[in-house]
C-alpha cells in the first residue's frame, strides 16, 4: 500500500488532477519541444555571460571588490588542473604538497569537485584552465535549468509553466549570489532527488533497486561536487522523512520492504564511490579535525528575516537605497546572500500555500521550503541585520560532527527548489483550471474566448512581474586576468622543474595568483603558500597559510595577514637580508616570483633586490629571481 500521497490531487478550484499517468507521456509527446527548452537555457546562458565565451582562457568572472568570493574562482581553476595533473602523474588526487609546501593540504577536506575536473578534463588539457572553469560556470547553470525543467514535470502539465520554473531557478537569486563558487552552483542533483524522493513516496514505477541505485549514485557525485551541498541534502531529506513518517506512518510500515531496498541500494553505492574520499577526509594526510571557521563566524552568514523581499547588488533591478540594505545582510557577504525572491514572488506564495492547502504535494513542498528556510536563519533570528536573542534549531548543528563548518544561509539553495516547485504547480493549476472552467463551457462563444485569453493574460503579468524583480545583474562581470598573460610562460621557461617557489604577493587566500601561474605551467613547480584549508592543530583547521620561520618573511611578503600585534620591523637590514635568505635555505626555494601592480618602488621589491640581487627575468611590473647552481648569496651573519 502506497502513501496516500499517491490520491489524486484538488485543484485551485477543487477538481482533481493525477499526473501520474501524465508526465511520462507529455515529455515523449513532442521531444522536439524540450530540445527548444534545452537549447534556449543554452542561449541564455551564453547571453548571460556576453561578451566572454565558454571557452575564453583570459577572462574571468572575478566579481567586485566587495565580493569576498572574488579569488575563488581562481583557487577552483587549480582544483579543476589538479585531478588531471595527479591521475597522469601517478598522485593522491586527495593530498598535495604543490600548495602549501611543506606541509601540503588534504584536498578532500577542501572544495576540491573531483567530479568536475573529471569532466572538465579535455578543456583542461587542449585549451587551459580558466576555460575549463569558465565552461562548467556556464555548464553549471544549464544543467540546473534543464533538471528543473524535466523534475517538474511530475507536478507540472503545462510546458511553458515548466520553461519558466527552469528559468527561475537556473537564474534566480541564489544562483546570481554563488556565480562565483563553482561548487555551489553546479546544483542539478539536488532537483533529480526531488524527482526519486517523489518516486518513492507517490509513483514507484522505477524497481526499488533502480531508485536505491539512482539516489546513491547521485549522492556519491553529489559529494564530489560539494560535500557542503551533499550535507544540506541529506539533513532535508532526514526532515522529509520525518514528516512522511509522521504523517503517514501505517503507509510506511506497509512499505518498509520497498524503502528497506532502496536505502541499502543507495548506501551501498555511496559506500563503493566516496568510501575513499571520506577516508582521506576523516583520517587522510593532513587532515582537519573540527571545523575550519570558528562557529560564531559561519553563524554571521544567515538568512535575515526580510531578506527574502530586501534585493541585494546581485540583482539587476532595485533602487540604490534599497540594495545597500540588501548587501548588509548576511553579515554583509553579497557572495552568500541568496535569501532575496522578490515581494510579488514571495506574495503570491503565500497565498498559493493558503489556496492549495489541502493538496498533499504542495502540502508536502510548503513544509519543507519552511523548515529550509528555518534552517538558514541561522541559530539566532535575525531582523533587519538586528539579531535577536530568540534561538533556532540550526544550533545544534554547531556540535555535530560534519555539519559543524554548515553556512546556514546556504540552505537557500532548498529554499529556492521548493518555492520554483510551488509556484510552478499554483500557476500550472491556474491556468489549468482556466482553460477548463472557460473553454468547455464556451467552446464556440467568442466571449469566452476573450475572457480565457484576458485570464490568461492576468495571470501571465504576474508572473513576468515576478521574474523582472529577481532578474540577476547580467550581464556577469568579468575582467581578464590581473597578471600580465606571458607570466605563467616565463615562470616555465626560466625556473627549474620541481622547484620550489615563493612568490610576492605570498600566496594566501587573498592573493590566488600564484595558484593560476602554477596551474598554467603543468604544476612544473611547487609553491609555498596558498588558498586552502589546512591543519593547524589536533582540534581544528585554517584557511590561511601556516606561519612559517622567519615569520617575518612571509608576513612581509604577504602583507602581514596574520595580523599579529607587532608591526613589521623596518627594512634593508642586515638583519633581514639574513632572515630572507635563511628562510629560502629552509625550505629549499630555488625561484622568487614577484608580481605588483605599480612600478618596483615598493619596499617588497627593494626588500627582495637587495638581498638576492639582480633578478634574471624584469618588467615594469614583475621579477624573477633564480638561484645561481640552486645557491643564493650569503650573509655571514644575522647581526
Amino acid at each position: 500500500m502506497q502513501p496516500d500521497l499517491n490520491t489524486a490531487q484538488p485543484t485551485l478550484d477543487g477538481q482533481d488532477s493525477n499526473l501520474d499517468n501524465q508526465t511520462v507521456p507529455v515529455l515523449l509527446r513532442h521531444p522536439g519541444r524540450d530540445v527548444i527548452a534545452t537549447v534556449a537555457f543554452i542561449v541564455l546562458t551564453l547571453l548571460a555571460f556576453w561578451p566572454v565565451g565558454p571557452f575564453d582562457n583570459l577572462r574571468l568572472p572575478l566579481g567586485t571588490i566587495n565580493n569576498p568570493a572574488r579569488n575563488d574562482p581562481q583557487q577552483m581553476i587549480w582544483f579543476l588542473s589538479w585531478l588531471p595533473y595527479a591521475v597522469t602523474h601517478n598522485l593522491n588526487i586527495f593530498y598535495t604538497q604543490f600548495i602549501e609546501y611543506p606541509q601540503g593540504a588534504n584536498l578532500a577536506d577542501n572544495t576540491s569537485v573531483p567530479f568536475l575536473g573529471l569532466i572538465a578534463w579535455p578543456i583542461t588539457a587542449n585549451v587551459g584552465p580558466i576555460a575549463a572553469f569558465n565552461f562548467l560556470v556556464r555548464l553549471a547553470i544549464i544543467s540546473s535549468s534543464v533538471s528543473m525543467y524535466f523534475v517538474s514535470a511530475c507536478f507540472v502539465r503545462l510546458r511553458i509553466v515548466r520553461f519558466l520554473a527552469g528559468l527561475t531557478y537556473g537564474f534566480g537569486p541564489y544562483m546570481a549570489s554563488q556565480v562565483l563558487h563553482l561548487d555551489l552552483l553546479f546544483v542539478p542533483i539536488p532537483v533529480l532527488l526531488v524527482w526519486l524522493a517523489d518516486e518513492i513516496v507517490r509513483r514507484r514505477k522505477l524497481p526499488s533497486v533502480v531508485t536505491g541505485l539512482l539516489i546513491g549514485l547521485l549522492l556519491a557525485i553529489q559529494m564530489l561536487i560539494s560535500p557542503d551541498v551533499l550535507s544540506g541534502c541529506l539533513v532535508v531529506a532526514g526532515l522529509f522523512a520525518l514528516y512522511i513518517a509522521l504523517r503517514y506512518w501505517s503507509d510506511v510500515v506497509a512499505a518498509w520492504r520497498y524503502i528497506f531496498i532502496v536505502a541499502a541500494c543507495a548506501l551501498i553505492v555511496l559506500i563503493l564511490i566516496d568510501g575513499y574520499p571520506v577516508f582521506e577526509m576523516v583520517w587522510g594526510s593532513a587532515h582537519i579535525n573540527g571545523p575550519v571557521i570558528p562557529a560564531p563566524l559561519l553563524q554571521g552568514m544567515r538568512a535575515d528575516l526580510i531578506g527574502s523581499v530586501i534585493p541585494s547588488s546581485n540583482q539587476l533591478v532595485a533602487p540604490p537605497y534599497i540594495v545597500r540594505a540588501g548587501n548588509a545582510l548576511v553579515g554583509s557577504n553579497i557572495s552568500e546572500n541568496g535569501t532575496y525572491l522578490g515581494f510579488p514572488f514571495v506574495l503570491v506564495l503565500l497565498v498559493a500555500i493558503k489556496k492549495l492547502r489541502r493538496d498533499k504535494i504542495v502540502g508536502a513542498l510548503s513544509v519543507l521550503c519552511g523548515l529550509s528556510f528555518l534552517l538558514s536563519l541561522g541559530n539566532r533570528l535575525v531582523i533587519g541585520s538586528i539579531v535577536t536573542p530568540i534561538p533556532l534549531p540550526e544550533a545544534i548543528f554547531a556540535h555535530l560532527p560534519l555539519l559543524d563548518n554548515t553556512i546556514p544561509a546556504r540552505y537557500d539553495l532548498f529554499v529556492a527548489i521548493f518555492a520554483v516547485l510551488i509556484l510552478a504547480v499554483a500557476v500550472d493549476r491556474a491556468l489549468v483550471k482556466v482553460s477548463d472552467s472557460v473553454v468547455s463551457t464556451n467552446w464556440y462563444n467568442y466571449v469566452g474566448k476573450l475572457s480565457l485569453r484576458h485570464r490568461r493574460l492576468d495571470i501571465s503579468a504576474l508572473v513576468c512581474v515576478m521574474l523582472f524583480v529577481i532578474l540577476p545583474g547580467v550581464p556577469f562581470p568579468s575582467s581578464t586576468v590581473p597578471w600580465p598573460v606571458g607570466l605563467p610562460k616565463e615562470i616555465s621557461t626560466l625556473v627549474p622543474k620541481g622547484a620550489v617557489v615563493l612568490t610576492y604577493p605570498f600566496a594566501s587566500p587573498r592573493v590566488t595568483a600564484a595558484m593560476d601561474w602554477q596551474a598554467q605551467d603543468g604544476f612544473s613547480f611547487k609553491l609555498l603558500g596558498g588558498y586552502a584549508n589546512v591543519k593547524v592543530s589536533s582540534t581544528e583547521g585554517s584557511r590561511w597559510p601556516i606561519l612559517l620561520n622567519e615569520p617575518y618573511v612571509q608576513e612581509l611578503l604577504s602583507g602581514d595577514i596574520q595580523q599579529h600585534e607587532y608591526p613589521p620591523p623596518s627594512l634593508n637590514t642586515s638583519v633581514h637580508e639574513y632572515e630572507l635568505l635563511a628562510f629560502l635555505k629552509q625550505y629549499h626555494v630555488t625561484a622568487v616570483v614577484y608580481w605588483a601592480s605599480e612600478a618596483f618602488a615598493v619596499p617588497a621589491y627593494k626588500y627582495l633586490s637587495t638581498a638576492l640581487g639582480k633578478p634574471l627575468y624584469q618588467t615594469k611590473t614583475t621579477a624573477i629571481w633564480v638561484a645561481p647552481n640552486g645557491q643564493w648569496p650569503t650573509k655571514l651573519s644575522k647581526a
